[in-house]
């Protein structure tokens, strides 16, 4: 077969030159000769293997060439056994694996593949790769039926976002390249197995269900999502259903009963949501984020599902991505502010268009306490602190933290105050038209934003000279502008929290059990930021108000609550640590209780648990936190070991 180029990309290549377009797409966590070849569609054949915990199968690439004399093709690969390459003439391929020093624990390896005979400038061809993944594979979770919530069958799902992608296919696995892709997957039944794509047709014989799927929409490779378990899927709205294990259905309808209404409200402020249907697949708990924008199958977290619906946010965020993430993407991660930076901003128009303006506000300032936690985890002016991180042999995983999402968010929110958010709102919508499709860097936004105020703004200059580029996008630490003040309901939050740290008990202690939950929030961390202040007795009287809202139910709440205990040294409340560390695998969770042990002089107990859950966490929440106690490990000191016999 031979997969033909849409016309949208034929043409965007021929108004601006074939190489030039792609020679700017410039990304240091990949090994693909991204200047060279473009992939614009690529084909999976799979297997999925429970037995032994592998996919075997092949991908074919179509292909096309960038260059005057193309002869090889170099594709990112980690955790694959390769078994052969032919192209489209059956003509079998050689290929090597190229590993690059130091860097294949990081990145993984370059798969280059020899071509048959050069290839010109726009001509096509298709290249297959026989191959199966490995254990090793850093995007799947092969989950054994304990670790599920009906206890009776296994379960996989694969995390692909930034550079996992290679361990699932070999392919330019860099957000700067766009395809689109089909695939045909059989599973042994009883499983039912969904992709980030539509499903066209399915069959079965006596042992398997195989099933043909499709998507039309060009998305970068970190999109590729698959999940397969006994799981099932229930209509919410129009357009709107939820896939999960039978046992966790029930509590996922009630707790997302209103994702048709916050696509309706993000389509309010944006433009008609392109997708078609919406899918949300609530994972087990292993699952390392609070949710991923997989196309037609967005993953999400149960540790967001608290019974009350206060920490559905998270699905608004992810419904944006459809647009920021999704249709606009960054070009590579140092750019992946673009990505969160402006989802944070739709999500919050849409948390004001549901639920108000004041509640919009305080989720504002629960973000800037966040971004002041994670940018103070970093040594002083760490280039993880700015917009644009610099991230040559390291994996993007290593920079993860708020200050993409908060920071990023400040700076777009700065831009609206700059123009107003009539103007701004007009130029969101130009932006995703001017960008569909396509993957863009900073400096791609930044002309672009300067050519609409030059275009649509009175006093152009004004408002650029307003803007210190330089400063929002590559400086560390805070950014200079800090938003539009703290709302009246954080203040009262703040306020009833300094009055602990003063030192005294306020006789009206139990009012925080009155506040709404973002005030919950704000005050549990306004506490953390001044834990120095704080006793295990003053904690003590804190949870007596309200014992049952202190438990591991909403993540939001108990991580900041928790850190304090440890911090204190509020022993009693360790049992439920260990019960939290044992359910959840989201790493904004955990990984500070982690941290927050170690910092405390308990490294003993941080492995101990780290030993005893791991098995119940993703690859990639799991090399985060055993980096961080390695680390712990290594600059270790009497000091502290002398800090953990006074507690």
């Amino acid at each position: 077969f031979f997969f033909q180029a849409e016309d949208g990309i034929r043409d965007a290549q021929e108004s601006r030159g074939l190489g030039d377009v792609y020679k700017r797409q410039v990304d240091e966590s990949s090994f693909s000769n991204l200047d060279q070849v473009n992939t614009e569609h690529f084909r999976l054949d799979w297997t999925a293997d429970f037995t032994n915990q592998r996919i075997i199968g092949s991908v074919t690439l179509a292909l096309i060439s960038l260059t005057d004399a193309l002869t090889t093709v170099k594709l990112d690969v980690q955790g694959l056994v390769i078994h052969k390459v032919f192209d489209q003439t059956e003509t079998t391929l050689s290929y090597q694996i190229n590993k690059v020093e130091d860097l294949s624990d990081v990145l993984g390896d370059q798969l280059e593949i020899t071509l048959a005979s050069a290839l010109g400038v726009g001509q096509r061809w298709n290249i297959t790769i026989e191959y199966e993944t490995t254990p090793s594979g850093k995007a799947f979770n092969w989950l054994n039926p304990p670790q599920t919530a009906g206890k009776s069958h296994p379960y996989v799902y694969t995390q692909c976002e930034p550079i996992h992608c290679r361990s699932v296919a070999p392919l330019q696995d860099s957000p700067a390249v766009k395809s689109t892709y089909s695939a045909r997957v059989r599973v042994q039944k009883p499983f039912k197995v969904y992709l980030s794509a539509e499903l066209i047709s399915e069959e079965e014989d006596e042992d398997y269900h195989v099933l043909n799927f499709e998507l039309k929409h060009r998305i970068p490779s970190y999109l590729l999502a698959i999940v397969a378990g006994e799981i099932e899927e229930v209509q919410i709205g129009k357009r709107t259903s939820i896939i999960s294990e039978p046992k966790m259905i029930p509590a996922a309808k009630h707790e997302f009963e209103q994702m048709e209404d916050m696509l309706v409200a993000l389509e309010s402020y944006l433009l008609p949501y392109p997708w078609g249907s919406y899918k949300i697949v609530v994972l087990p708990p292993s699952f390392p984020y609070g949710g991923m924008e997989n196309p037609l199958l967005t993953f999400i977290s149960p540790a967001i599902m608290t019974g009350d619906r206060s920490l559905t946010n998270v699905l608004i965020h992810e419904i944006a991505h459809s647009w920021t993430g999704n249709l606009v993407s960054c070009k590579n991660w140092s750019s992946f502010w673009l990505n969160e930076g402006f989802t944070v901003f739709l999500e919050r128009k849409g948390v004001a268009i549901l639920s108000g303006e004041e509640t919009a506000k305080l989720a504002a300032y629960v973000g800037l306490q966040g971004l002041n936690d994670s940018i103070n985890s970093y040594e002083k002016d760490s280039n993880f602190t700015s917009l644009t991180p610099q991230l040559k042999g390291r994996n993007p995983d290593d920079a993860f933290s708020l200050v993409p999402y908060e920071k990023g968010f400040l700076f777009v929110t700065y831009l609206e105050s700059l123009i107003g958010d009539e103007y701004f709102q007009d130029y969101m919508r130009n932006f995703i038209k001017d960008f569909w499709y396509k993957s863009i860097d900073s400096a791609d936004f930044k002309q672009h934003f300067i050519n609409y105020v030059r275009t649509k703004i009175d006093s152009p200059e004004e408002v650029l000279e307003a803007i210190d580029w330089n400063t929002w996008l590559t400086k560390p630490g805070l950014p200079p502008w800090l938003g539009h003040g703290t709302s009246g309901l954080a203040k009262e939050a703040i306020r009833f929290a300094n009055q602990f740290l003063d030192g005294s008990i306020p006789p009206n202690k139990e009012r925080w059990v009155d506040f709404s939950v973002q005030q919950k929030i704000i005050f549990f961390n306004t506490l953390l930021q001044n834990k120095q202040k704080l006793t295990a007795k003053v904690l003590h009287v804190i949870f007596e108000t309200n014992p049952q809202f202190l438990l591991p139910r909403n993540a939001e709440i108990f991580t900041p609550w928790m850190r304090l205990c440890i911090a204190t040294n509020y022993s009693e409340r360790f049992p439920e640590m260990r019960t939290f560390l044992k359910y959840f695998g989201r790493f904004k969770y955990i990984r500070p209780i982690y941290k927050e042990l170690v910092e405390a002089g308990r490294l003993d107990m941080a492995k101990e648990f780290f030993e005893e859950f791991k098995d119940h966490y993703h690859k990639i929440a799991v090399e985060l936190i055993q980096h961080d106690i390695e680390k712990a490990i290594s600059l270790q000191t009497p000091k502290q070991e002398e800090k953990r016999e006074e507690l």
